[in-house]
């Protein structure tokens, strides 16, 4: 049950007289449906929620070596992970998502092209007892389960990936996940660097005869929006497939290679197919570009793509928040999801050597918390996780007021990418005589609301910052 305040009066609680059997049904009512799965599945349809089958296809050719050799790809690829999972735990309740990681390439005489790092994984985490920290150990097994690369099995072969994803997704269908009943959403994240290259087709580096212009046509049969394999009926039809192509720019010096350049002769050929077909699926094509720093951070903002489809595909958009100004938490909050993108560093740095802080300067003592750790004052973290240049914060009974972003060793906007989910406080219904914690209200003592543990105190210490008292008046109103 949420629950807000106003303040008609200037105070802070009571309940006005009413019928004290009539008060009662209703909250008996209210008791009833909070408790009923059928208000849990309400409260889910009520927030948007939507279950997501998500499939991850990461390049491994060759060049991938040298345009990610910071395997920014596989930082992206396990952020993506630890949002779902934040989504169900604390935005979603009940929901459930799966997810599938596949590395493809292409192998010469006929070889095995994809490996899927990570097949199905159901992620519905809960928070109910030990479960964020069983949570915890499988994120981490899911983090575990993706490589960070140092060979090259090959070139770079499309439609094996797709083939793949289509078996995954054929799966997927026949095994319906059961849990809460809301609307899925599937899509296909493809990360790469350029255009097809198949050896059994003619791929050679010296002496290549393979026809781009051929395969890409081929490809763009297999994915037909109106075929059965990657089918697109609309956003909000379950069939629908969105597929999503997230590139990295060439890092050599020769701009022939630069495949995803529309001016490059390859590129002139490649990127009109992809462009058509994201846009047939309800997704996009996006090149990377951002980065600044050493000569190794030309595609850092992977992970910056990557969480705006996340946001897109879970209906979940994030609050983006400048460091060169304040925000602000509200005294009903009662956690704070943070997420720390890095793109970029000063001169001759990495991402990875930005230092972002958190800094509490509201209305209580100070707090500043920097990788994970509070560094003054007070705060409690209830999750962190770092992998790469990103970091994700949960920062549980959050204090009200106003928070900051410090930013070293880089320049705000220009290298880091901050966004937050604020997550309401939830309160229940009790009954005044049930607890001596509960104050007295108008007299014969009515049913009424009761803010719990620390949601009260914070309650009761803005009071006091705005010069309020807690002198008996109408105060609270459910919703």
């Amino acid at each position: 049950m949420l629950m807000s305040i106003f303040h008609p009066r200037r105070c802070l609680c009571s309940v006005k007289c009413l019928s004290l059997s009539g008060l009662a049904s209703f909250l008996l009512l209210l008791t009833v449906l909070a408790t009923s799965p059928l208000m849990a599945r309400a409260q889910v349809s009520d927030q948007q929620c939507v279950g997501v089958d998500l499939i991850v296809l990461m390049d491994e050719s060759g060049s991938m070596l040298t345009n990610d050799p910071a395997h920014l790809r596989v930082s992206a690829a396990r952020n993506a992970i630890a949002s779902l999972g934040d989504n169900a735990l604390y935005f979603c309740p009940g929901v459930q998502h799966r997810v599938a990681v596949v590395g493809f390439w292409d192998e010469r005489d006929g070889g095995v092209d994809t490996m899927p790092y990570i097949e199905t994984a159901v992620i519905e985490p809960s928070l109910d007892g030990s479960g964020l920290m069983i949570w915890r150990e499988e994120r981490q097994s899911l983090y575990d389960a993706l490589p960070e690369r140092t060979d090259s099995p090959g070139a770079t072969d499309y439609r094996s990936a797709f083939e793949t994803a289509n078996t995954i997704f054929s799966q997927w269908r026949s095994s319906p996940l059961d849990g809460v009943d809301v609307p899925r959403r599937r899509g296909v994240i493809l990360v790469a660097d350029g255009g097809p290259c198949v050896y059994d087709l003619g791929c050679n580096v010296d002496d290549n005869t393979m026809n781009v212009g051929t395969y890409m046509q081929d490809l763009a049969r297999y994915l037909d929006p109106n075929g059965a394999e990657f089918p697109w009926r609309g956003e909000d039809n379950p069939d629908s497939i969105r597929i999503w192509f997230v590139g990295f720019r060439d890092s050599g010096t020769s701009d022939a290679y630069d495949y995803l350049d529309p001016a490059s002769s390859v590129g002139s050929v490649v990127v009109p197919f992809w462009r058509q077909i994201t846009q047939n699926h309800g997704g996009t094509f996006e090149v990377l570009e951002a980065g600044s720093g050493s000569a190794n951070t030309r595609n850092n903002d992977v992970a910056v793509k990557m969480s705006n489809i996340l946001e897109v595909i879970s209906k979940k958009p994030a609050i983006r928040v400048d460091c060169d100004e304040p925000f602000y938490v509200d005294p009903y909050t009662d956690r704070l999801n943070v997420q720390i993108l890095k793109i970029g560093a000063d001169q001759g740095l990495e991402p990875e050597d930005v230092n972002v802080t958190l800094q509490y300067t509201g209305p209580l003592s100070q707090a500043s918390l920097l990788r994970g750790q509070v560094t003054q004052g007070q705060a409690t973290i209830d999750d962190y996780v770092a992998d790469g240049p990103n970091e994700r914060y949960v920062i549980a009974n959050v204090q009200p007021g106003a928070w900051r972003i410090l930013v070293e060793n880089g320049v705000c906007r220009r290298d880091v990418d901050v966004r937050i989910l604020p997550l309401e406080a939830r309160g229940r219904i009790v009954s005044p005589l049930a607890s001596e914690a509960i104050p007295q209200y108008d007299s014969p003592p009515l049913i009424g609301v009761h803010l719990i543990g620390k949601q009260r105190q914070r309650h009761l210490m803005l009071a006091q910052v705005k010069g309020l008292d807690e002198r008996p008046c109408a105060g609270y109103r459910l919703r």
